[in-house]
């Protein structure tokens, strides 16, 4: 995986330019948070970069939860990570990749998922050019 790689050659890497190109985008060393243009779930972020054991990567992470929190209140999110391949001639093959969303008001009586995300179409509220201005906000801060 590389993220500066030629355009169509690498659909991880047309997705980073995409998303840097369009101000969805935080870069750090080779890791890169995005602000999903077709989030699945409100505020969806996600770091993509070529190792999760990566200092970059992990400070990455570390500014989605942190922009999250104290710049939307939010108090429950999910959060996965897949990393990287590892073995001979795996190695570069494939990102490790983050991902982190808002799962609403903790508080609430109502649940977060309702059948809509099961059965239909993606029900998403937040704007990810404003995650994205908070992101650049909490990272341009550090």
């Amino acid at each position: 995986y590389e993220s500066r790689a030629p355009p169509g050659t690498s659909f991880w890497a047309d997705m980073v330019q995409i998303h840097e190109a369009l101000g969805l985008a935080v870069r750090r060393g080779e890791a890169v948070a995005i602000a999903y243009l077709t989030p699945i779930k409100e505020k969806e972020l996600a770091v993509i970069g070529p190792s999760a054991a990566s200092a970059d990567f992990a400070a990455l992470l570390w500014l989605c939860l942190h922009t999250l929190r104290e710049g939307y209140g939010v108090f429950a999110f999910s959060a996965s990570v897949v990393f990287e391949p590892m073995g001979a001639g795996l190695a570069g093959s494939y990102p490790a990749i983050a991902r982190v969303v808002d799962r609403g008001d903790p508080f609430d009586a109502r649940n977060d998922v309702g059948a809509m995300e099961f059965y239909g179409a993606y029900n998403v509220a937040s704007d990810p050019f404003d995650v994205a201005r908070k992101l650049r906000a909490y990272a341009s801060s550090e």
